[in-house]
């Protein structure tokens, strides 16, 4: 029915001895894998023959097999021919399936879906798209005039998109083997200085943009993400901390929220945003309650306005600079807490070198003051208790005594 061989190069071949005696080349492999195939294709000729169905051991070899062999057996008429699964229509049914990620995620989901049918059209086969088709795809990306990070991060997504038609096993394996992890781009860093935070502070129009930029520099939060959700009743003065609620990380056991202290810096802008507020006002920052809002154009107008030139990454650098601050005077797992990462991440993607740095390494350590002790803001005092009360060191005055 069929025989077995092998070619001097170590190729396995089986010849089958109907009709025109027609090959099938398993490639280089063990004999007992040769053997083993071997056995199976008796059997789905004999199954054929008289009318059988393979037995099950057969059936999972068959779904085994890559999509070559497979392909193979199929035009033999052994096996029926996997059905062909085009690349816009699955990416397309993924994304709408994915109902639990934020309208954002789910854009530059749509960003990949747009670069993959640009580059592979709408109509390709998954089945048909190589570990090769993959890196080529990433040198389109990179032809695009798309960053490095940029780049890693959509290969990332597609590479997630096949992952899942893996699991649904329409491909055998997935052709995006390349590493997606995304790097920090160093040159993209910059260190906002105290001096330069002040400057900006007094360019501000309102309490409403003092308090935004204060909770970005010197709280550590996300502008816009985690403003946005800002409440009073959940602002506990007594206690010197506030809740905040977090879309990035709410999809992670026990992320949903965090409480950050009310740092020395922040305390005048939020007490006076406190004292400002109408009694039926629930959040904080009301300013971004308006979805048409753009707070970085506003705040690029903000930075010139106070001489500076604005830098790269605009919120995210301030956020980079509390964090590089903070890991200063405060164990790290401390401050990763407050501003909701690891120290993993924060290491590569938000800790940074500063010139004070590098002049107190040069002079000794009283070179440069402690950044609390230098840039506490004047007018910062301890909190008021309740009624009849001895008023209590606030977060300041703890934040300083213990610096």
């Amino acid at each position: 029915m069929a025989s077995l061989y092998s070619e001097s190069n170590g190729n396995w071949i089986i010849q089958l001895s109907h009709g025109s005696r027609p090959k099938i080349r398993l490639g280089k492999t063990s004999k007992r894998a040769a053997e083993r195939a071997h056995d199976h294709i008796e059997h789905l000729i004999s199954a054929k023959k008289l009318g059988h169905h393979p037995h099950n051991e057969t059936v999972h070899w068959i779904a085994s097999l890559d999509d070559e062999l497979h392909g193979r057996l199929a035009v033999l008429g052994l096996i029926q021919a996997r059905e062909q699964t085009q690349l816009k229509p699955f990416i397309e049914s993924y994304i709408q399936s994915r109902i639990d990620v934020k309208p954002s995620t789910a854009e530059v989901y749509q960003h990949v879906l747009r670069n993959l049918l640009a580059h592979f059209g709408g109509d390709r086969a998954l089945q048909t798209i190589t570990v090769g088709d993959a890196e080529d795809f990433r040198l389109y990306l990179i032809g695009q005039g798309l960053s490095e990070n940029t780049v890693r991060r959509r290969c990332g997504i597609a590479k997630q998109f096949m992952e899942n038609a893996v699991k649904r096993e329409l491909i055998q394996r997935n052709p995006f083997t390349m590493k997606v992890t995304v790097r920090s781009n160093e040159k993209r860093k910059c260190f906002i200085s105290r001096d330069d935070a002040m400057k900006v502070l007094a360019a501000c129009p309102n309490n409403q943009w003092r308090l935004m930029f204060a909770l970005c520099r010197f709280a550590g939060l996300r502008c816009t993400s985690e403003l946005v959700g800002l409440r009073w009743d959940e602002v506990n003065w007594k206690q010197g901390w506030f809740l905040v609620h977090s879309p990035k990380t709410e999809h992670h056991d026990g992320k949903d929220t965090r409480r950050v202290p009310i740092f020395p810096d922040l305390y005048p802008h939020l007490l006076e945003a406190s004292k400002l507020r109408s009694p039926s006002e629930d959040y904080i920052v009301t300013y971004l309650r308006d979805p048409k809002k753009n707070p970085r154009t506003h705040m690029m107008r903000i930075i010139k306005k106070a001489g500076l030139k604005p830098w790269p990454k605009l919120f995210h650098n301030l956020r980079s600079s509390c964090q590089t601050e903070l890991s200063l005077i405060r164990p790290g797992y401390q401050v990763c807490a407050w501003l909701g990462n690891s120290e993993e991440v924060a290491k590569e993607h938000y800790l940074q070198m500063r010139d004070e740095d590098y002049t107190k390494a040069a002079y000794g350590d009283n070179a440069v003051q402690n950044p609390v002790q230098q840039g506490a803001v004047e007018g910062c005092k301890p909190m008021q208790g309740k009624t009849g009360q001895k008023n209590k060191p606030g977060v300041c005055s703890q934040l300083q005594i213990n610096a």
